[in-house]
């Protein structure tokens, strides 16, 4: 079984509402077509995608009274969605994220239709007190026993519009996409590592995008500089954060493996932004035993119904 845990559609009726409600297409925002995309998944061998929408597209930090409809028609598309085909497909809900009161509300009306959990930007968390906004949802998500997915999203108030298309020359596209969207990752998942916000919320499952963004890379330099401050090494072996393949290859995959623990690791792809096949190579091919290949592919500890 090979479940795909990082991966977005955009039902024909989101599409719709955001013409008719004037929103602006992300480049890669156009219905999904389920015939081809069904058939590369078949041809691949993945069984089943954990579908949610991409908050780089920014749907959920509209003013209230815009995005409160559209992730609505989202949520309950891929409910629907789920509902037909349900060894296919799980889903991730899209709060409206203006209104913490009205996140709770959509979390719990998603989580009561069938989705598994929410995703949530990683620019909410970017220090302990960033986080500290959410809790009141954290304790309706450990209560529910829910998946919170933290990805690549920005606020306004934090003022990045990750959205905006790059100038060109200068490895713009590099830049933004690559180097900054990866780079701005890591200090959420250091907040989820390592202080103790999660503490309250043992029932939460996180999954963190991108293999945690810089994390495989630094976490020496990490090691270093508690080394020379005279404390112990950071622990990144929390038990309910895991974090996925999306976009990457063999090596950074079986770094993130020896860093962060195989038992961290799950199956992501970023479909339909990036190519299946890309960690799905990376994972068969990277320095690891038969049984961990399977336990990424599998979800490992994550519910996967």
């Amino acid at each position: 079984m090979i479940v795909d845990w990082h991966c977005h559609w955009i039902p024909a009726a989101l599409a719709d509402a955001m013409i008719e409600a004037g929103v602006p297409f992300h480049a890669q925002g156009k219905p999904t077509d389920w015939g081809p995309r069904l058939a590369n998944l078949d041809r691949l061998g993945v069984t089943r995608q954990v579908l949610s929408l991409p908050g780089l597209f920014g749907i959920d930090n509209l003013p209230l009274e815009q995005s409160l409809p559209l992730v609505r028609i989202f949520n309950d598309s891929t409910a629907e969605l789920v509902s037909k085909d349900p060894h296919r497909f799980a889903g991730i809900a899209s709060l409206p994220l203006a209104d913490m009161s009205q996140a709770i509300a959509e979390l719990e009306r998603a989580v009561d239709s069938g989705l598994i959990g929410a995703i949530l930007p990683n620019d909410g968390f970017l220090t302990r007190a960033d986080a500290e906004r959410w809790r009141p949802l954290f304790e309706v998500a450990n209560h529910r026993s829910v998946h919170l997915f933290i990805h690549p999203g920005s606020l306004p108030e934090v003022r990045k519009n990750f959205g905006a298309e790059p100038a060109p020359g200068d490895n713009a596209v590099y830049r933004q996409t690559g180097l900054y969207t990866q780079a701005r990752i890591s200090p959420a998942a250091l907040t989820f590592l390592l202080t103790d916000f999660l503490d309250p919320f043992p029932n939460v499952t996180i999954q963190i995008a991108n293999l945690g963004g810089t994390l495989p890379f630094v976490a020496e330099r990490l090691g270093a500089i508690a080394v020379r401050d005279g404390a112990s090494p950071p622990d990144f072996s929390r038990k309910n954060i895991l974090f996925d393949t999306a976009s990457f290859g063999r090596n950074s995959i079986s770094l993130a493996c020896e860093v962060l623990g195989a038992r961290r690791i799950i199956f992501g792809t970023d479909s339909p932004i990036f190519d299946v096949a890309i960690p799905l190579e990376g994972v068969r091919q990277a320095h690891l035993d038969e049984t961990e290949k399977a336990g990424i592919f599998a979800g490992q500890s994550l519910r996967s119904s």
